[in-house]
């Protein structure tokens, strides 16, 4: 059974906390996404909590979807890993489907990414893999990062050495929380650095992949065999 409730966004003091209007009740709620989210998290637009409260949390719950037009949006960064664990242990992302393990968490260099697979049927390199969540979309554009991220330009150099000097192959896979973009692109104009490394990294050889989801609150569904173009 959905826990989720609908509430009137007011303000957020801060990337991990907002207040939200439930009813006659001002709550104070986590926010899972550390992005800016300026054009969802914003006062009067409609958002879906969980109320559930975490034991021993100060938050009443969790916002985990913001209304942007017709569209529903997840809003939680720690969702697209795991959904894309299940989605690669089940050799459902065709790009990577050839790989028979999925290590998660894997340090290489000065960086924690998300996922190492190993142990291909076809005999390819080990592959280095890091999710993006995007949430940002504008006409039809899905755009990563919404704030300016010197971890991910860190992770993308990463991604760039193991292909060039270690003999991986690594992809970035971008999960767009919503279902109204057609393509991803790095938004250059909001972090430049990100967009430069971007580029440098596919110029190397990393694989850039992007999907989105059909999200239907509390329903979400990736739409895995209907990939979207990552454009750089």
């Amino acid at each position: 059974m959905s826990t989720l409730v609908p509430a009137t966004f007011l303000h957020r003091p801060h990337r991990f906390g907002a207040h939200v209007r439930v009813g006659d009740r001002e709550l104070y709620v986590h926010v899972p996404d550390p992005g800016r989210l300026l054009e969802l998290l914003y006062p009067g637009n409609t958002v879906l909590v969980d109320l559930r409260p975490r034991p021993g949390g100060r938050t009443a719950g969790r916002v985990l979807f913001a209304r942007a037009g017709e569209h529903w949006v997840r809003v939680d960064t720690q969702v697209p890993t795991r959904v894309l664990a299940r989605l690669l242990k089940e050799r459902r992302l065709t790009p990577f489907a050839s790989y028979t393990v999925v290590q998660p968490e894997v340090t290489y260099g000065e960086s924690r990414l998300d996922f190492l697979l190993r142990e291909p049927v076809d005999g390819a390199p080990d592959c280095l893999v890091e999710v993006k969540s995007v949430t940002l979309v504008q006409e039809g554009v899905g755009l990563f990062p919404d704030a300016p991220t010197a971890r991910g330009v860190r992770h993308l150099r990463e991604l760039r050495r193991a292909v060039e000097e270690d003999g991986y192959r690594a992809a970035v896979i971008f999960l767009v929380q919503r279902e109204d973009a057609r393509v991803v692109r790095p938004f250059a104009a909001n972090d430049p650095a990100f967009a430069a490394a971007l580029r440098e990294a596919a110029r190397a050889g990393v694989g850039l992949y992007a999907y989105r989801c059909r999200v239907d609150p509390p329903r979400v569904e990736v739409l895995a065999d209907d990939p979207l173009p990552v454009e750089w």
